[in-house]
C-alpha cells in the first residue's frame, strides 16, 4: 500500500491504474458527502 505515501499530483502523471483508483476515491468521497447531505435534508424536513 505504498501509493498512499506518494505526493498528491495530477492523476495523469500516474499510470492508468492510479488514475482509476483516484477516480474511485473521489467518487466514494462524493457519494458519502451527498448521502450525508441527503440525510441532513431528510432530518430537517422531518423536524418541520
Amino acid at each position: 500500500m505504498n501509493f498512499i505515501e506518494k505526493p498528491i499530483s495530477p492523476p495523469n502523471i500516474y499510470p492508468s491504474n492510479y488514475t482509476i483508483l483516484y477516480q474511485i476515491l473521489l467518487n466514494v468521497k462524493l457519494f458519502r458527502t451527498t448521502k450525508e447531505i441527503g440525510k441532513e435534508k431528510a432530518e430537517s424536513i422531518s423536524n418541520l
